[in-house]
């Protein structure tokens, strides 16, 4: 009787959580959107100098993801540490032959939208979850890119 009780209250426990998940407010949070066919890295790589330019990994050798931020636009973002500036077109070179290095699957060009449904960039990655938040109406913060195993878990 005693674990039937246990179960119960488990169970229970487990579906109210889960209701809850999916009422979870997503305003807070920036998403990825598939880049449509009207932008390509190749046209992000020849306007390079209409955007800041980003990439994150431990060293240049090392790059898991390039960020395009539009310098035309009011929006734009903060930024975690690791995200270091590309200031000229042989470091973005260098970056785009590491990210394009020892890889199985391809890098993939995102839309990183924010409230609105607006446009607040373009990521260039390796397959990964990126914690992307709303700081504001003009501000999205890009923290870390976790790499996702097969089974689409993050690593770290």
């Amino acid at each position: 009787m005693q674990i039937k009780k246990r179960t119960s209250l488990f169970f229970t426990v487990v579906f109210i959580a889960a209701s809850f998940a999916g009422c979870m407010d997503s305003s807070k949070y920036g998403r990825l959107r598939r880049a449509g066919p009207d932008m390509t890295i190749d046209q992000l790589l020849k306007d390079s100098k209409n955007y800041n330019v980003y990439y994150a990994g431990v060293n240049l050798e090392s790059v898991n993801a390039i960020l395009f931020d539009p310098k035309n636009d009011d929006r734009g973002f903060s930024l975690q540490h690791y995200w270091i500036s590309v200031n000229d077109d042989a470091k973005l070179s260098e970056a785009m032959r590491w990210i394009n290095v020892f890889r199985i699957e391809p890098p993939s060009l995102s839309r990183v939208v924010g409230p609105g449904d607006k446009t607040f960039g373009y990521l260039y990655m390796l397959t990964s979850s990126p914690v992307i938040k709303v700081v504001d109406d003009k501000t999205l913060y890009l923290g870390n890119l976790s790499l996702r195993s097969e089974s689409g878990s993050g690593i770290y």
